[in-house]
């Protein structure tokens, strides 16, 4: 979406709307087993270009939520995790609350059935 459409042709407001799109379809039109992963690419890639990288931080949290209570996506939990302690340490957020998070992903990591290529 936005690296596509903000990075090739420069115009990351068409990425941010593609963006926008991708989360109305997953939410309106019922594509559960997709939300996880929309969520985390409009949080990771397409909102921090147009807005700034802490606006990703909520769509990070949501395909953390959905990835481990809906969807059952191990793999995009993962990443969720990964992004949100890597999205923090950019923001500069307090430390203490960063170690918080990376132990959180840290025990989630140690604990998931991860499949290698997903």
């Amino acid at each position: 979406m936005n690296t596509v459409v903000g990075a090739r042709f420069g115009n990351y407001r068409a990425g941010l709307r593609f963006g926008e799109l991708s989360l109305d379809l997953v939410e309106k039109k019922g594509l559960e087993r997709f939300k996880a992963r929309v969520y985390h690419a409009c949080g990771h890639v397409v909102v921090p270009w147009e807005r700034n990288i802490r606006a990703g931080v909520p769509l990070l949290r949501r395909s953390l939520e959905t990835a481990l209570e809906e969807s059952g996506d191990q793999t995009y939990a993962a990443y969720a995790h990964y992004d949100l302690v890597s999205n923090r340490l950019t923001t500069a957020d307090p430390l203490a609350e960063v170690q918080r998070e990376a132990r959180s992903a840290l025990e989630f990591v140690q604990q998931a059935p991860l499949r290698p290529g997903h």
